[in-house]
């Protein structure tokens, strides 16, 4: 039960006052507000996990010659703009499954020197975008500074941890797409990775 005060201001003095002693239509009023409340209203950011396809990359693999050629001096710069050779451990997934500004944390990524350090991803693959638009499955690259660092995480599927806001239309999606891929997490993920 929730119960309002209002406080009043009468001539320079505060009164707080409950709900019997408000005039009938000031009470008309909140009671019709108190109805259209939902129940329980999270106001913090939550973690939510996730399954994902995460494999790992590097901008410096020297079998990548077609990309080198395509991107020339770009190739240095992540979709956001970032210089990978001053900032070389990040993520990359397609916008349209995890926007840039969301905080993701990989289980595993970097365990030694940033245990479950939250990462706002900054690139994005045409992979990562295929495997979004053909299967809608999340396909976070994650960025190593050694080509042999990035061959030794493979592929994985498992889960990733994503910030979200309550009753926000993100949070919805990330919920929905849980439930979609409820068998990811049943058969794909371990269970010490849960």
């Amino acid at each position: 039960m929730r119960l309002i005060l209002i406080i009043m201001l009468w001539a320079g003095a505060v009164q707080v006052v409950g709900p019997a002693e408000l005039p009938v239509t000031i009470y008309e009023h909140v009671s019709a507000a108190l109805v259209a409340l939902p129940g329980p209203i999270r106001l913090d950011p939550y973690w939510l996990a996730c399954p994902a396809l995460v494999t790992g990359y590097s901008p410096y693999d020297a079998g990548d010659a077609a990309y080198v050629l395509t991107k020339g001096a770009d190739r240095w710069k992540t979709a956001r703009g970032v210089d990978v050779r001053h900032t070389p451990y990040g993520l990359a997934v397609d916008p349209r499954a995890l926007p840039y500004n969301t905080q993701v944390i990989v289980p595993g990524y970097r365990s030694v020197s940033a245990p479950n350090r939250p990462y706002r991803p900054d690139d994005t693959g045409g992979r990562l975008r295929q495997n979004w638009q053909q299967q809608q499955l999340i396909h976070v690259d994650v960025r190593f500074a050694t080509n042999y660092s990035a061959t030794r995480w493979g592929v994985r599927y498992q889960l990733v941890w994503v910030l979200v806001d309550p009753d926000s239309a993100f949070e919805t999606k990330m919920l929905a797409y849980n439930q979609r891929h409820k068998w990811l997490i049943d058969r794909k993920v371990p269970a010490s990775a849960r």
